[in-house]
């Protein structure tokens, strides 16, 4: 039985925090696409994904846990009017591939059947050919990126771009770790 879904979601991929435990500028940039997409859209579901990738530097003041990428985001998220109850975090993701199988599993649990995913820009091409692969199996779900210009100097944006080359050409064989143990 073929089961038709028609939930938008907006899901944003995470980018590694500061050591203070804030947003780097590319992540504020980032969520301000996000919020704008949802509400354009009208959509019922905003996924911040991403896991506690750093412990905190020494601007960190340690009283509490370093927060998840996905945590930070939910905040930005709420602080430009996304409804609490909108909001799904998704915090165990620890890079790209991580994101669109955790994603997955929420497309599926949640009966989303189109998913809005918002990244930058040098990382859209990446994002496409991880979460096609990964959603490969679930053809009921459409999938749109939407990529954003991230604030960044000309010389990170070339060091950024040319990991995102790297990461391209081993991507068949991370899928294929992944995957099999998935």
């Amino acid at each position: 039985m073929c089961v038709y879904r028609t939930k938008v979601a907006v899901v944003v991929l995470g980018k590694r925090l500061l050591p203070s435990g804030n947003a780097t500028a590319t992540l504020e940039v980032r969520m301000q696409r996000a919020i704008v997409v949802f509400h354009e859209l009208k959509a019922e579901v905003l996924v911040v994904s991403g896991g506690r990738v750093e412990t905190g530097g020494a601007e960190y003041s340690h009283a509490t846990p370093f927060p998840s990428e996905a945590e930070v985001m939910r905040r930005l998220a709420e602080a430009g009017g996304v409804p609490a109850g909108a909001i799904v975090k998704e915090e165990l993701a620890m890079n790209t591939i991580e994101n669109a199988l955790n994603v997955r599993d929420l497309a599926e649990e949640l009966g989303l059947g189109v998913l809005h995913i918002v990244t930058s820009e040098y990382h859209v091409e990446r994002s496409r050919s991880v979460f096609a692969a990964v959603f490969r199996s679930r053809p009921n779900v459409a999938l749109e990126f939407h990529g954003h210009e991230s604030p960044i100097s000309e010389v990170e944006r070339q060091k950024e771009e040319q990991v995102e080359r790297f990461m391209l050409e081993k991507l068949p064989v991370h899928l294929r770790q992944y995957t099999n143990n998935r």
